[in-house]
Order: C-alpha cells, then structure tokens, then sequence
C-alpha cells in the first residue's frame, strides 16, 4: 500500500451541464458486528470491472448524494468507482458515533466489500480531509487486503496531544462546538424531561 498514487487528467473535461451526472447507486452495507452503513457509488459502466476511490465521512454524503456529485462524476470520467458512506451513526448509517473507536474496522469492512462486488478489479483507495483524512490512517492500520492507497489530508496530529485532546486534558469545548459546527450525527429518539435539571450541569454526554 503506497500513501498516494499519481493519476492523468489531463484529458478531463469540466461537467457544464446537471442533466450529463451520472446517478448514484445507494446501498446499506453491512459490517461484522451487524451495523449497517449507507452506501453511494457510483459505477463506470454496467459491464467490466474498475479500480475504486472511497470516502467514508461524518459530514454527510447527502440523502441522493448532492454533495458528492461532481467529484463523482470527476472520478467516473477517469474509470474510477466512486464510493461515499456515511459513518457509524452519522447521517442515514445505523450505530452511535464514537469519536474514531470504530473507523478502522468499519473502514476495513467497506474497503473488503467493494473489493468483492461485480464492478470492482479488487483496487481500492481512499480520500478524505479532515476526519475523512483521519478515518485513512485508523483504516490502513487494519491493513485491509485490497486497500492500496491512502491520501490522507488535513488530519489530527499525535494521540493525546491534538484534537480532541490538548496535552492529554480532554478538550470538551472543542469536542461540542465541532459537532454543532459540522458533523451529521444520526438523531436520537426525543429525551423525556429529568425529573432534576441540576443534574445537566454534572452530566458529560460524550462519556455516557
């Protein structure tokens, strides 16, 4: 497996027109301990096999795969499938988020189940910034068999000394104020009222 790969583009064109985006193929994949990921990919051709670029972000991959629209189609024009997921208990994926705990071994479960759909050569690589480009490394550590490439950009620095730690304190300010910013978490059920609301100013509900 190699950090990054090298492609040609110089023969891409632009894509001027909504109508000329190819149609996402949305899926639920599901992982080793029952969890179920939502799934957009977007094929090359209905006939032959492909190397794969996958995503897997908490951002949200959009209910018909808007936010990825373009890149995908970008992907597709160089003969590349393109892969987008949702996280363990971000936008439609099943499960709770828990801040990096499962990316690997999700991340090692969708790698080896494109590798084994009809479209896919059994190449796959992965892209993402951010925690995308983070999830890349907790991925690769898993060394699945038929992932060969991670581009990993924009990603947390050492354990215990960068997000979402500062100098070993866990940084609960910044952990809140990152999942209101921009993170899709899956909404749970309503909460009915506690019989004591002095008990929110003790409670830290990424501990729970």
């Amino acid at each position: 497996m190699t950090s990054a790969s090298r492609f040609h583009v110089s023969n891409s064109r632009l894509i001027a027109d909504e109508n000329d985006i190819p149609t996402f193929v949305t899926m639920r994949v599901q992982l080793r301990d029952g969890v179920e990921l939502a799934v957009d990919y977007l094929p090359v051709s209905n006939t032959g096999r492909f190397p794969a670029i996958v995503e897997l972000t908490p951002y949200g991959r959009g209910p018909t795969g808007v936010s990825f629209r373009y890149e995908g189609a970008y992907w597709h024009e160089l003969g590349y499938v393109f892969v987008v997921a949702d996280c363990r208990g971000t936008g439609d994926s099943g499960g709770e988020m828990a801040f990096f705990a499962r990316e690997g071994k999700d991340g090692y479960d969708l790698v080896e189940w494109i590798a084994r759909q009809p479209w896919s050569d059994g190449r796959v690589g992965m892209r993402g910034f951010s925690y995308a480009g983070s999830n890349q490394w907790y991925v690769a550590r898993e060394k699945p068999p038929h992932l060969s490439c991670i581009t990993p950009s924009s990603t947390v620095g050492r354990p215990m000394e960068d997000i979402p730690y500062y100098n070993g304190a866990f940084a609960l300010s910044w952990a809140l104020s990152w999942i209101g910013y921009g993170v899709n978490i899956a909404r749970p059920p309503p909460i009915e009222a506690h019989n004591d609301p002095t008990t929110w100013l003790t409670h830290h509900p990424l501990r729970t």
